[in-house]
């Protein structure tokens, strides 16, 4: 696999993180169960250490403005 279908994976994992974050937020204010939030935040921490282990070159949170930088240039063109 390229670096970019790591970047992918890796800003994927990230915004299904932020979708969790989000979806705890509305349960938790419902007092509803946090399950769909749960299930959304086990995939983006998947996607996540998928990449950042199986990544040949890896990522720092210096790096992370250029990786999404570069998904949003590739999706682009």
């Amino acid at each position: 696999m390229s670096t970019q279908t790591f970047d992918l994976i890796f800003i994927g994992g990230i915004a299904m993180a932020l979708l969790a974050f989000l979806s705890l937020l509305r349960t938790w204010s419902e007092g509803e169960g946090a399950a769909r939030a749960l299930v959304i935040g086990l995939l983006a921490a998947s996607m996540l250490g998928y990449a950042i282990f199986f990544s040949p070159l890896g990522y720092t949170v210096e790096e992370v403005p250029d990786v999404f930088y570069r998904v949003i240039a590739r999706v682009l063109h």
